[in-house]
């Protein structure tokens, strides 16, 4: 069977040092000079490392919460159609107020997923 060879999990810090900054929430968004990692987690805690083409890049750690999709796969959560209309901030600003304030909840949770990654189970494995 094909064995994917571009990326691989490594354990290039010790369980223990990263149990121990995990439970401080000390790990800084950024590039880590200490350990050579790039950590992608804005919450100060890291799970998985990975490393492409030997850049090591710190996942964020697992969240309780997983969203599982249908299938158990990975597949397009669909946009509204009242907002696939609206093409650009001008068409938002046109938009009646009365109306914006349904969607505040899905923007708001939009924007989380693209400022903090998306977990969800694929083939039974949380997957960022």
């Amino acid at each position: 069977m094909y064995e994917q060879s571009l990326v691989k999990i490594i354990e290039p810090i010790k369980k223990t040092t990263i149990s121990r900054l995990n439970k401080g929430k000390k790990w800084k968004y950024g590039y880590n000079k200490e350990h050579d990692v790039i950590v992608i987690s804005k919450t100060g805690k890291i799970g998985e490392i990975y490393e492409i083409q030997n850049l090591k890049i710190a996942l964020p750690s697992v969240p309780v919460q997983v969203h599982k999709l249908q299938g158990d796969k990975w597949s397009r959560i669909e946009q509204p159609k009242e907002l696939s209309r609206l093409k650009n901030i001008f068409d938002w600003r046109s938009y009646p107020e009365e109306s914006k304030e349904q969607w505040f909840d899905y923007i708001d949770e939009e924007f989380k997923r693209r400022e903090e990654g998306f977990w969800f189970i694929n083939n039974g494995k949380p997957t960022y």
